[in-house]
């Protein structure tokens, strides 16, 4: 008889290599296809099967040059059945947990993965091909990794997290404390890029998906979510502007990067509390500018890219130096360059705001002045940014220092308009209507929809405190009414 019946299976502190063959690896191979003229007869049942503080190599892989090292590999399966016949296969087991400490993965190509320890368990496993009809089913699964540690390709960036936790019968996935951190110094990292290129240093306190759909993920590499929770996001986002800019990059806006995405997404909603993100540009004549944006609170809604018809909605609201209030709304078109905007910022000490204007225009220095309010509204497309703005102010008092270089950086472009201008100090005036003003800049294709919107907003202050003669013209047709 064909049939091996054991009770407890143990096999402890041993070396297990395994060496994976120059082709596809396809572990249910065995149940796969017709199996009617397999004349295989085999019953098989280990109620317990143990392996304990293994040590597990794995070299070899269809693709890359790879090997794999874990150290105190674990695994236990209860109640497991293989049983094979004339065009039936049956593989099974009631339970499977396995763990390991102390994994290296090396793809000497790719990136580096490491991490403390891996734990997988799965329930009511079944693999069965019954008459030529393979199916596969299980009740539920579980992985957690703890500590898990990527190093880039190109050696820039440590990926890590304290635990990485995937439960597949909720549809859940939960990250904490994930941190993207350079490997290299700001001036380093300038060095490396001869384009001007985003250094991100970021801290994530945790992250949650949830009705997240991991089979989706791992047989079709697609990404499908009801909701994405980021909470505690700190970042410092760095640029160094000694180095050229890339005139052959032409990014995209949001809307339509998410739909030229080659990976599938649909994600209802993301959401972002309290968030806190610090940029900073390092000037060409080497000076420091930077604006930090604190208490963020956003949200993303209708992340797809099956149709093009549809929109991409951002919300956002937070303090500009943690003392500007300003709230945010975006819709983004996915089938074009286009987005429309609204929003406003809110009662404001200027004076509070100083080392922000001073550090990206330093030849303007702020003596006073109150914003009660900022409201605009507007559109950019592939090529322009058009707008309105209403802001109301009272006792601006700038004071203009002598412009030193004939730069286009923004200090002297600040300069050239007030220095050559009449600046309104109040708006509105004394018994006067409330002065609103219209604004369009030209977009630099080589930059995305961020700056494409402040340029906006920066022109339609300048039109306010000191407008052009078209903005003058329709405040004068307006007071005649």
């Amino acid at each position: 008889s064909n049939k091996i019946d054991i009770d407890k299976f143990i096999i402890d502190q041993t070396k297990i290599v395994l060496n994976i063959p120059n082709k596809k690896f396809s572990p249910f191979a065995f149940a796969r296809g017709e199996r009617s003229k397999d004349s295989l007869l085999l019953y098989v049942r280990i109620n317990h099967l143990w392996f304990r503080r293994t040590s597990l190599n794995q070299k070899g892989n269809y693709l890359y040059n790879v090997e794999n090292k874990f150290k105190d590999f674990n695994l236990e399966i209860r109640r497991l059945l293989f049983y094979s016949k004339p065009g039936d296969v049956v593989f099974s087991f009631d339970e499977l947990s396995s763990s390991m400490s102390k994994a290296e993965l090396n793809n000497y190509r790719q990136a580096h993965f490491s991490l403390e320890k891996f734990d997988f368990g799965i329930s009511n496993f079944l693999v069965e091909n019954k008459k030529g009809r393979f199916s596969l089913h299980y009740d539920d699964f579980s992985v957690k990794l703890s500590k898990p540690k990527i190093s880039t390709k190109s050696n820039v960036y440590d990926i890590s997290a304290e635990t990485v936790y995937i439960e597949e019968k909720k549809n859940l996935l939960r990250i904490s404390n994930m941190k993207i951190t350079p490997k290299l110094s700001k001036n380093n990292f300038a060095r490396k890029f001869h384009y001007q290129t985003l250094r991100s240093d970021i801290d994530v306190k945790s992250v949650v998906l949830k009705q997240f759909d991991i089979n989706k993920l791992i047989n079709k590499q697609e990404i499908y979510a009801d909701t994405v929770f980021i909470r505690g996001l700190n970042a410092e986002l760095f640029k160094d502007k000694r180095n050229p800019l890339n005139r052959h990059k032409f990014p995209n806006y949001l809307g339509k990067q998410i739909f030229d995405s080659p990976i599938q997404v649909n994600i209802k909603v993301a959401e972002v509390e309290n968030a806190k993100i610090l940029f900073s540009l390092k000037q060409e004549d080497g000076r420091i500018s930077s604006i930090d944006i604190t208490k963020l609170h956003g949200r993303l809604k209708n992340i797809q890219n099956q149709n093009k018809h549809e929109k991409l909605y951002l919300e956002a609201k937070g303090r500009i130096h943690d003392v500007a209030p300003f709230s945010v709304n975006i819709s983004f078109d996915y089938s074009r360059d286009v987005f429309h905007y609204n929003g406003r910022i809110y009662k404001t000490n200027l004076r509070q705001l100083s080392s922000v204007i001073g550090s990206f225009a330093p030849m303007v220095a702020v003596k006073g002045g109150t914003v009660k309010s900022i409201d605009f509204q507007g559109t950019a497309t592939w090529s322009r940014n058009r707008g309105r703005m209403t802001f109301l102010y009272s006792d601006l008092n700038l004071e203009i220092k002598k412009k030193n270089s004939e730069k286009k950086d923004v200090s002297n472009v600040f300069y050239s308009f007030a220095a050559n201008s009449i600046l309104y100090s109040n708006n509105p005036v004394k018994d006067k209507p409330v002065r609103r003003v219209i604004y369009e800049v030209e977009r630099d294709r080589n930059k995305g929809f961020i700056h494409i919107l402040i340029q906006g907003l920066l022109k339609g202050l300048k039109e306010t405190v000191a407008p052009s003669k078209e903005n003058r013209r329709r405040y004068k047709s307006e007071k005649r009414k």
